[in-house]
């Protein structure tokens, strides 16, 4: 049984589940959804892709050295769900708004930014240029998985048609 439903996090659709097997998907896991998952005596297999992982280690290593940290993501996906839930600190930005509205006194030149690994370069591209714009001495660690950029490369790469679908997620 898939569950998604956009008005809960994962861990409040643990709630739901009371015995078998959960799988959580390659985009991440929070440590608090793990918790609860052992609390309720669940099996848990976690299948978080390793390019996730890596900026899940990047974002502690970065905190621990006292860095203010950015991410980038798109709002209700649980990719960031689970990097946000490293620490309350971590400031995420969806838009541009959300760049233009980031607090003007960070911590100076400790400033480290990275990204929801399934985003488009696209997407990134003006959000970044107003962070740069505001922090000039940040740290970016792109964080877009290869398989990503080369499924956007393919699309952008098609001759001109009416129509294109894609299917997936």
């Amino acid at each position: 049984i898939s569950l998604d439903q956009k008005d809960k996090t994962r861990v409040d659709m643990l709630d739901d589940i009371h015995e078998g097997t959960v799988i959580f998907t390659a985009h991440g896991i929070s440590q608090k959804a793990i918790q609860k998952a052992k609390e309720k005596g669940l099996t848990y297999l976690n299948a978080t892709c390793r390019d996730v992982l890596k900026v899940h280690k990047a974002v502690e290593q970065k905190l621990s050295e006292g860095y203010s940290i950015i991410y980038i993501g798109h709002r209700f996906h649980p990719e960031p769900e689970a990097v946000l839930d490293i620490d309350p600190s971590i400031l995420f930005v969806e838009t541009e708004r959300d760049a233009l509205l980031l607090p003007n006194n960070l911590n100076g030149d400790k400033i480290f930014v990275t990204n929801q690994t399934t985003l488009s370069k696209y997407d990134i591209e003006s959000v970044l240029s107003i962070i740069e714009s505001k922090y000039p001495n940040y740290v970016f660690d792109n964080e877009i998985c290869n398989a990503t950029l080369v499924r956007q490369q393919a699309v952008m790469d098609q001759e001109v048609v009416d129509l294109m679908l894609v299917v997936g997620d």
